[in-house]
Order: structure tokens, then sequence, then C-alpha cells
């Protein structure tokens, strides 16, 4: 090889090194990057929701509605408020002083019992997987749905039994209360 072929190949050689060394010190700078990246980066882990919480529930009440926080006869938090124009109630249940409550239950009722009757009520209690419908001692119409919170449910599935609970009182004035 003469001479100047192999000074040319010898700077062809160290140029090539040094790309290479330059794309693995890149390489390096990127990963050590995105390593940084992954331990800083901030993960949003849902603020979970129970029934020790009711300004929350009633946060989510009021999205529906209106609705006010009181406490009943024993002391233990009650939500009243309206979903589409019907009164409803939610009772904080398994409290411990008021506090530390486990669940809840959406309750509401039509007076007069209008067109209920039994057989009607009973044909809606087996088809219906959401709520429970009875004629209170008074005749009338009454609806619960208890919603089990006691570990923490998200915002977003809070919210989802509230549009249930609307369905559900919907479907007793179609298929209950109406003739």
């Amino acid at each position: 090889m003469s001479p100047i072929l192999e000074s040319k190949a010898i700077v062809c050689g160290i140029g090539l090194s040094g790309i290479l060394v330059s794309l693995l010190v890149n390489i390096n700078v990127l990963s050590a990057q995105a390593q940084t990246n992954q331990r800083t980066r901030t993960t949003t882990t849902p603020v979970l929701i129970d029934a020790t919480m009711p300004d929350k529930i009633l946060e989510i009440a009021k999205g529906f509605g209106t609705a006010s926080l009181d406490k009943d006869n024993v002391g233990d938090p009650r939500i009243t408020g309206r979903i589409d124009g019907q009164k409803y109630t939610i009772h904080f249940y398994g409290c411990l002083n008021g506090k530390d409550c486990d669940d809840i239950q959406f309750y509401t009722y039509w007076t007069g019992g209008r067109n209920a009757t039994l057989d009607k009520i009973n044909e809606w209690n087996r088809k219906t997987r959401f709520g429970k419908a009875y004629l209170d001692t008074d005749g009338d119409t009454a609806l619960e749905m208890t919603v089990n919170i006691d570990y923490g449910v998200s915002t977003r599935n809070l919210e989802d039994n509230f549009s249930w609970w609307n369905k559900t009182v919907q479907s007793v004035v179609q298929d209950i209360l109406t003739e």
C-alpha cells in the first residue's frame, strides 16, 4: 500500500472512530436523560372517594343538580338534593360518632303510591339490577339504591353511580308510577 493511501486510511479510520465515539456518547446521554425523566416523572394516582368524605360526595351530587349536606337525627351525614326534578336523600351507613362511614344509600319516594301496585313493583324488582322499590308503611312508593364505597372508588365510578341512580328513578316513574 502506498504511503498516501495508508495515511488516508488512517485518517478515515480515525474519522470513523470519532463518529462512533460521538454516536456512543449521544446514545449514553439520551439513555441517561430517559432514565432521569422516568425517575422524575410524576404519576397521578386517582384520589379514591369513600363514605368518610361527605364533602367530596356532595361535590359530585352538585354536578347532577342541587344538593346540600346536613346531619340526620343520630348525627350521621346526610345529603339532600334534586336530580332531574326528583327530590332524593343520600344516607350514610356504618358511621362511628357521625364519621368514618362505610357506605351510602340513595333514597326517594313518591307520596300516595300513585298507580303503583305490588305486581308492578315486584315485576320491576325482578327485571332491574340497580335499586329496590317497595311500598312503605304509608303506602308511598319508595326507592333505595345502596352503594358500597367502603374502600374507596374513583370520582368517575361515583359519578357513574349517580347516573345509575338517575336512570333508576326514571325507570320507576316510567314502569311503576305511570298507567
